[in-house]
């Protein structure tokens, strides 16, 4: 059997726009804060690994299950995440508990926070930030509960809000700040219950 040149120039092309479509879907890995990549309710990406559907009609396909860090924006995130009666963030299509490092991005690919999960709970470092790139909030959790500093920052950087927990409950010293720097108010928590009144509207308690 003999092809014709046009039949080979055709199979040709072909042979190479295959392999540029596959080289366009390698995920390069980025550890930057700053250049996230998204992933639109339309990607066209599978599930690493097979789970329990939980009936979902949401017709999104993100690869929640992926090595690495996930860069997903919020409204695909709001429509593939949903929470369990144990409080845990599952994937909707396949019922799998969220693992691993989660980043939300704006539809400007900003990002919007970060967040490390263990059995579908927050357990480590968590992050909001401000459309200017200023972290707003950090806290630590520790399977689901506030576990050590959190802190609060306006646009401008200064810091507004700080206090230590120890499973969900305030311990030690909540300090605010207005924009200016000052102090507003500092409490000291034991237990989560207040037990004294250190600061309040800006001016020092008398005991």
């Amino acid at each position: 059997m003999s092809f014709s040149p046009f039949a080979l120039l055709v199979v040709f092309v072909c042979f190479v726009m295959l392999s540029c479509s596959r080289e366009s879907v390698e995920e390069t890995p980025d550890d930057e804060k700053k250049s996230p990549v998204p992933l639109s309710s339309g990607s066209n990406l599978t599930h690493g690994s097979e789970g329990v559907n939980q009936g979902s009609e949401s017709n999104y396909s993100v690869d929640l299950s992926a090595p690495g860090a996930i860069s997903i924006d919020q409204a695909t995130f709001s429509e593939a995440i949903d929470l369990n009666e144990n409080g845990q963030c599952f994937d909707k299509q396949t019922g799998d508990l969220l693992e691993g490092q989660f980043r939300i991005i704006s539809q400007n690919g900003s990002l919007l926070s970060s967040s490390f999960f263990r059995g579908g709970l927050y357990h480590g470092k968590r992050e909001d930030y401000h459309e200017n790139g200023v972290t707003s909030v950090s806290s630590s959790y520790f399977y689901g509960k506030k576990n050590g500093k959190e802190e609060w920052r306006a646009e401008s950087g200064i810091k507004t809000y700080e206090a230590n927990f120890r499973q969900d409950l305030i311990e030690g010293l909540e300090t605010t700040w207005d924009e200016d720097g000052q102090v507003v108010s500092k409490y000291r928590f034991e237990g989560g219950k207040l037990v004294e009144r250190l600061i309040e509207n800006g001016t020092a308690v008398s005991q």
